[in-house]
């Protein structure tokens, strides 16, 4: 990717706020901070990833609602963890300016996009723009969300609270739908659910047309890789126990994951190395 203006749609940004994360916690190590070292990656991180990040947010590759949500959180991830590592105002602004404003999925209204009471407990679910796609892909979303969430919230900008806790919203509807009986390592059927898909609310939307559905129109939850395991759901709960914030269906899937794994444990495709898996080592909070 380039600062021209060109970018590669292959090249998405779903690993790279792992480097600014992993440098970030290092920073202050043997002065690492101060090393020349630092600046490089710094440099390499802003050239070869941001670039093509601010981009992708800006044009979509012209379009503003083929990609769905998970390429957006690339992206904003992307830039909201360079931003912190550079100590650069401006890309931070950028990516949580997209959250609250942006064109794409990215943009909180589009990535929950519908909001419900839950039929089952007191507390408020909501869908998520990958709702009707599949659950490899909502899963993902879930997580990326929270590692953005948790990004704002250690430099003062409170996301997970942002228009009465959307976001955690969002991630209870993706955890009630996709969380496993306990002892169910490979869930097939129905029944290797906690929650029946009939207890979940769903509204139709169209969003992404292509090739296989032309108008775009999702007409149901979509039953493709439920269950899927990603790790990073302990982000959300730790910041729900600090605050005295209710939850229930995040408290479920971090329960069954404790503790989590990553690197390929739970994927050895891609997929499986999008989120490092230490959730539990940094955030599990009693």
């Amino acid at each position: 990717m380039h600062h021209n203006g060109e970018t590669n749609p292959q090249l998405i940004n779903f690993q790279v706020d792992q480097f600014p994360i992993g440098m970030e916690l290092l920073r202050n190590f043997n002065n690492y901070g101060e090393s020349e070292d630092f600046k490089k990656a710094c440099d390499w991180l802003v050239e070869k990833f941001y670039y093509g990040a601010s981009d992708f947010l800006v044009r979509h590759n012209n379009t503003y609602d083929h990609y769905w949500l998970n390429w957006d959180l690339a992206s904003m991830t992307a830039i909201l963890s360079i931003g912190i590592l550079t100590e650069d105002q401006d890309k931070i602004n950028e990516a949580i300016i997209y959250f609250k404003n942006g064109i794409g999925a990215g943009n909180y209204q589009k990535a929950a996009n519908f909001v419900y009471d839950d039929p089952d407990t007191d507390i408020r679910i909501a869908q998520c723009n990958e709702s009707g796609r599949d659950q490899g892909h909502c899963t993902m979303c879930a997580v990326l969300m929270g590692a953005f969430c948790q990004m704002a919230l250690n430099i003062g900008e409170d996301l997970f609270a942002f228009d009465n806790h959307r976001m955690i919203a969002m991630a209870e509807y993706i955890a009630k739908y996709n969380t496993p009986r306990k002892g169910v390592v490979t869930p097939g059927g129905e029944g290797d659910f906690m929650h029946p898909a009939s207890s979940i609310p769903y509204t139709s939307y169209i969003w992404c047309p292509d090739s296989n559905n032309k108008t775009g129109e999702r007409t149901e939850l979509g039953s493709g890789g439920r269950g899927t395991k990603r790790p990073g759901w302990e982000i959300y709960l730790n910041y729900a126990k600090k605050n005295g914030y209710k939850t229930v269906y995040i408290d479920e899937m971090a329960e069954y994951l404790r503790p989590d794994a990553g690197a390929g444990e739970y994927d050895k495709n891609t997929g499986g190395f999008d989120q490092l898996g230490c959730s539990t080592l940094m955030f599990y909070r009693k």
